[in-house]
C-alpha cells in the first residue's frame, strides 16, 4: 500500500503515488513551477496532462504539444515548464535523493 506523501510545498498529503520517487526528488522536479508561482492544482493538470497524453499516445508528446500545454502562459511560466521537463529527461545527475 503507497503511503500519502506531503503536497508539492510540503503541505497536508493529498494523493498516494503510484511510482515511488524520492520527496527530495519530486520537489526538485517540480520546484520551478512553484517558483514560478502556479498552485499545486495548476501544477497537477500540467502533470497529469503529460502523463495522459503519453499514455495515450503511447510516445512521449510532440515539442508542438508540449508548448501547447503552457502556450498562454507568461514566459516565466513556459521557462519554467520546459526547465521541469529537461529535469524530467535529464540523467539526473544534479538530481537530490
Amino acid at each position: 500500500m503507497a503511503l500519502a506523501t506531503p503536497g508539492i510545498r510540503g503541505g497536508r498529503p493529498e494523493r498516494s503515488p503510484v511510482v515511488s520517487v524520492p520527496p527530495a526528488r519530486q520537489r526538485w522536479l517540480l520546484q520551478p513551477l512553484v517558483d514560478a508561482g502556479l498552485t499545486d492544482d495548476e501544477i497537477a493538470d500540467l502533470v497529469v496532462g503529460l502523463a495522459f497524453d503519453g499514455v495515450v499516445a503511447g510516445r512521449a508528446p510532440a515539442p508542438g504539444r508540449l508548448d501547447a500545454m503552457v502556450g498562454q502562459r507568461p514566459a516565466a511560466v513556459r521557462a519554467a515548464w520546459f526547465e521541469v521537463l529537461d529535469r524530467m529527461t535529464a540523467a539526473g545527475a544534479d538530481a537530490p535523493g
